[in-house]
């Protein structure tokens, strides 16, 4: 998956890009490139080319200086601004500043996975209040792993087509792993359960790790909750 962090950044990108457009359209506000480029979660995206990509797509359209959400952006749109909202609210109950609060979610909303995609039984809800738990605990996504750093796989989101092939691959809760490199525009590689593997940079930024050190006593509520949930295999080996 050579463009796997290119793809990556910009699906992240159309994300906010839509997210940001749909906020607008709710306050009836105008949904210009003016109106983008001062929004701060618009931030490091190149917004000419992720409105001309998504109108390509058939997101959106434009009339005179106004870009206006078609059915299909305005659905992801609201998505995108749904899991946001949803995530800010359980990390402020968590304790997160505001300020804090609101960049943690604009990351969890790209996590979490698409509805339909989870196991049986877990919600969408469900998945972002443990993550939103473990970020406030110091997890990060294994793509902004710090290299050379050991760190345990604390939980793996994503579909479950996806998690099974990582499984096969070692990368599951409770491995130890090392991000080794972490290319420009490719994959970022690996060392886990003995195996140096390359995993593009969506899959990447579904894996959780924290801290190889962090004590077990820091997850107690955590595991009930997971156990609850069935969402993990009930061996605490690892951790």
């Amino acid at each position: 998956m050579a463009d796997g962090m290119t793809d990556s950044a910009a699906k992240e990108g159309r994300e906010e890009c839509l997210e940001a457009l749909y906020r607008l359209e709710r306050t009836q506000r105008r949904t210009s490139l003016d109106s983008l480029r001062g929004n701060p979660d618009m931030t490091g995206i190149d917004i000419p080319t992720t409105v001309l990509d998504l109108i390509e797509r058939g997101d959106v359209g434009v009339e005179g200086h106004e870009i206006l959400l078609k059915r299909s952006g305005r659905t992801i749109g609201k998505r995108i601004y749904q899991r946001h909202e949803i995530a800010e609210r359980f990390l402020k109950l968590l304790g997160l500043k505001s300020e804090r609060a609101h960049r943690e979610a604009c990351r969890l909303e790209h996590i979490v996975s698409l509805p339909g995609e989870q196991l049986s039984g877990i919600s969408e809800t469900d998945e972002l209040s443990l993550i939103s738990e473990l970020l406030s605990k110091g997890a990060v996504p294994l793509a902004r792993a710090v290299r050379g750093v050991r760190y345990r796989i604390a939980m793996v989101c994503g579909g479950r087509g996806a998690r099974r092939k990582l499984e096969d691959m070692g990368v599951s809760k409770g491995a130890e792993v090392i991000l080794c490199t972490r290319h420009g525009g490719g994959p970022v590689e690996i060392t886990v359960r003995g195996s140096r593997l390359a995993l593009g940079r969506g899959i990447a930024s579904k894996v959780l790790v924290i801290g190889a050190s962090a004590p077990e006593e820091t997850f107690p509520s955590l595991e009930r909750r997971l156990h609850r949930v069935g969402r993990f295999h009930h061996s605490r080996r690892g951790w």
